[in-house]
């Protein structure tokens, strides 16, 4: 089986988590208010983009996994559906494209992950387990030698303010059918080589199958399961399980400390949830699910995680995501944003099928999925709520 439909098959149950959450009660049983509904805004999302990409058809996205706002207000985007690097101007021009597929040096397999240090872009592969370096205008600088001895598939979480990268490397468990909880390993690089372990921490709750002819495993995300989310921002890593309500953080990876609590009770998983998961399953590049399609035998979480994403934003803020229905995918999204001292600030509302990929001073970088399931990427401004 090809590494790209591992990865697939890996964040299957994952992308509907990151699509849309709405305050509305759907029809049928009555159920329990939206977490966050009650809260304040704190900030509002303007109604115009002031830069969008991938609108036309030149500019066609495949997969964008990550993204970085350059100086000028340009943004670069890695794509994993074209194994490339496209670099875009302020006005969403095209200026140039970085890479192509292949595993020489500037080639990739999966880029996932996507950062700027000084005038030098950084980008990790994820199947191919390295970092490579390019310029402004696209020459690549170095490749780090792989990091082969991380499991399968390791993950970039970020990067911290002297350039050195938070990896997320894979399993050590055996893999297994039906519902299971691995580990996975925080490991921070330093520019030259130098590893330090930050721990081990639980990771994402998974469903082990075997295909029909009985030769192929694949693992999904249980659904409505819990997901282990790492953040970087500066000098601090963000880490949250799942199993509370609460996300930490630490310098050192041994001294964790409260950064933020998501407050008031989860919302139950319900039959009806189960069932429109299902019916109304989304998956990129697969169309959508079916009830004829659904496992059977599958023990469900009672509730629903307490956190679906978080995402650090300067300041020292955190914005954390809360976990939509099945009825509401493709509605918005709404966000809690905690001060540095793990204060509510209040919520942001993201209407559409969106992802954050990056938030700035001011503004917010978005991954769009429009009517056409076209992918875009657009800046939009943010702004204080009216009195």
């Amino acid at each position: 089986m090809k590494a790209s439909h591992v990865l697939a098959g890996t964040a299957r149950f994952f992308v509907p988590a990151l699509l849309a959450f709405s305050t509305a009660c759907t029809s049928g049983e009555a159920r329990d208010a939206a977490p966050g509904s009650d809260l304040p805004a704190a900030w509002n999302v303007a109604e115009k983009p002031t830069l969008r990409i991938g609108a036309s058809e030149a500019d066609a996205l495949g997969f964008v996994t990550s993204a970085v706002s350059l100086p000028g207000g340009g943004v670069a985007l890695a794509d994993a559906g074209s194994n490339r690097i496209d670099v875009f101007d302020a006005r969403g021009q095209r200026v140039r494209t970085i890479g192509r597929e292949g595993r020489g040096p500037g080639e990739f397999t999966h880029p996932e992950w996507i950062g700027l240090r000084g005038d030098t872009l950084r980008v990790w592969d994820r199947v191919q387990a390295r970092l490579t370096l390019f310029d402004t205008i696209g020459r690549v600088i170095r490749t780090e030698p792989p990091l082969t001895d991380l499991g399968s598939f390791p993950r970039a979480a970020g990067q911290f303010a002297d350039g050195s990268l938070l990896l997320l490397g894979g399993s050590t468990k055996s893999w297994r059918t039906g519902p299971f909880r691995d580990s996975m390993l925080l490991v921070r690089v330093h520019p030259g080589g130098r590893r330090d372990t930050l721990g081990r921490v639980p990771g994402d709750e998974q469903i082990g199958s075997v295909e029909r002819n009985g030769t192929v495993s694949k693992t999904d995300q249980l659904p409505f399961g819990r997901h282990t989310l790492v953040a970087v921002r500066g000098e601090h890593v963000f880490l949250g399980t799942g199993d509370s309500s609460t996300i930490v953080s630490s310098a050192d990876g041994r001294a964790w400390a409260r950064a933020a609590a998501v407050p008031g009770p989860r919302r139950r998983v319900t039959p009806q949830d189960i069932d429109e998961h299902w019916e109304r399953l989304l998956v990129q590049g697969s169309g959508s699910g079916s009830a004829g399609k659904r496992p059977e035998g599958i023990d469900y979480p009672e509730e629903y995680p307490p956190y679906a994403d978080v995402q650090p934003a300067p300041g020292g803020d955190l914005w954390v995501l809360l976990p939509s229905r099945p009825s509401e995918w493709g509605v918005g999204s709404r966000w809690i944003v905690f001060a540095p001292d793990g204060a509510v600030r209040g919520t942001v509302y993201i209407p559409g099928r969106t992802r954050i990929l990056e938030i700035g001073d001011g503004w917010i970088l978005l991954s769009e999925t429009d009517a056409d399931d076209q992918q875009l990427v657009a800046r939009y401004p943010l702004a204080a709520p009216s009195s």
